[in-house]
């Protein structure tokens, strides 16, 4: 990945996400191998709602499914990356509305790969309520 692009999901977050209901437009997806394919660049698509293409998955960035949690009316859950100056590293913190906070236990050497982390943490804490 190049320093000016977004991340984007893991393999693994991509089926979570599909299976929570995911269907935003993306720019990205994956083929059901775990192959990553840059599909429209101009054009986002929602491939997660289309059975005709059940073989590929809407592969969004990290920033894009953390705002999906944020506003989808199911879920309402806001999760930040702080920086920690002491250990020179990040970490997250996750709020939800009506809700006590939860902060992680470990260091991220960068933000992306904390805010991947806090994506992980929201996913679980989603399936976990749906269970």
């Amino acid at each position: 990945m190049e320093n000016n692009q977004l991340q984007l999901v893991t393999f693994e977050q991509t089926k979570r996400l599909k299976e929570l209901g995911f269907n935003w437009r993306v720019y990205s997806c994956y083929a059901k191998s775990g192959d990553i394919y840059p599909y429209a660049p101009d054009a986002p698509y929602d491939f997660n709602s289309r059975p005709e293409l059940d073989v590929l998955i809407s592969a969004p960035t990290v920033q894009l499914a953390l705002k999906w949690l944020r506003e989808n009316e199911e879920h309402h859950i806001v999760g930040t990356v702080e920086y920690d100056e002491f250990s020179d590293g990040y970490s997250y913190k996750i709020v939800r509305i009506f809700d006590i906070s939860k902060y992680s236990d470990n260091e991220y050497a960068t933000y992306e790969a904390a805010e991947s982390a806090l994506l992980d943490e929201l996913l679980t804490f989603i399936e976990n309520q749906k269970s």
